[in-house]
C-alpha cells in the first residue's frame, strides 16, 4: 500500500533502518517523520517536542483522543549482517527495533486514512532519546505545556523484548 506516503511502509522502514541515528541526535530521523506526517491532509504536526521529538494530531471526528508512541533513536551497536538496506552509519544501527516501531505507528495512520474512520482523534509521539530515559522526561514535561492538545483516554506503546517467548507477562 503506497497510497498516502507515496511509498510502502516497508520501504519507509528500510530508509529508517539504513540511516539510525543515536539517542539526542535524531535530526534526520525526526526531519522524515515530520515529512511524512505532513502527507496526511488535516494532521497537525509539531516538531521538537521535547528534544528531537515529532508529535502529530488527526481529529477524525467526536470521540475519545488515543495517543499511540514510537521511539527514534538507535544504539552504539555495529550491525553485522549482509541485509541490503543494513546501517550506512558504522557503529550505529536499529538493533533495538525503533525503525520497525516507528513503521508500525505509521502503518497505523496509514490505515485511518484509508478506512472509513469518521470517530475520535489519534495523537502519534515519536519520542527522541528513549534508550537513554532522557526522552521520555522531555516529552512528559513538552507535553505538559500543551494545553490546547487534546487529553488523552489512553496511549499505547511496544517495545521488543528478544528472546522472550510471545505473549503479555504475568
Amino acid at each position: 500500500m503506497a497510497a498516502v506516503y507515496g511509498k510502502s511502509t516497508l520501504e519507509i522502514r528500510r530508509e529508517l533502518h539504513r540511516a539510525p541515528e543515536l539517542s539526542g541526535a535524531e535530526v534526520r530521523t525526526s526531519d522524515k517523520m515530520a515529512e511524512l506526517l505532513s502527507k496526511i491532509p488535516g494532521m497537525e504536526v509539531h516538531r521538537g517536542v521535547g528534544i528531537h521529538g515529532v508529535v502529530g494530531i488527526k481529529r477524525y471526528g467526536k470521540g475519545n483522543a488515543l495517543g499511540f508512541r514510537a521511539e527514534l533513536d538507535a544504539l552504539p551497536v555495529l550491525e553485522e549482517n549482509e541485509l541490503k538496506y543494513r546501517s550506512k552509519n558504522k557503529g550505529v544501527s536499529h538493533t533495538c527495533g525503533h525503525d520497525g516501531h516507528m513503521t508500525m505507528v505509521l502503518d497505523l495512520v496509514e490505515r485511518l486514512e484509508t478506512s472509513d474512520t469518521n470517530f475520535g482523534t489519534v495523537v502519534v509521539f515519536f519520542q527522541s532519546a528513549e534508550e537513554t530515559g532522557q526522552g521520555a522526561r522531555e516529552m512528559v514535561n513538552a507535553l505538559k505545556s500543551q494545553s490546547d492538545w487534546p487529553e488523552l483516554k489512553a496511549c499505547f506503546a511496544l517495545h521488543n523484548i528478544p528472546g522472550r517467548e510471545k505473549g503479555l507477562e504475568g
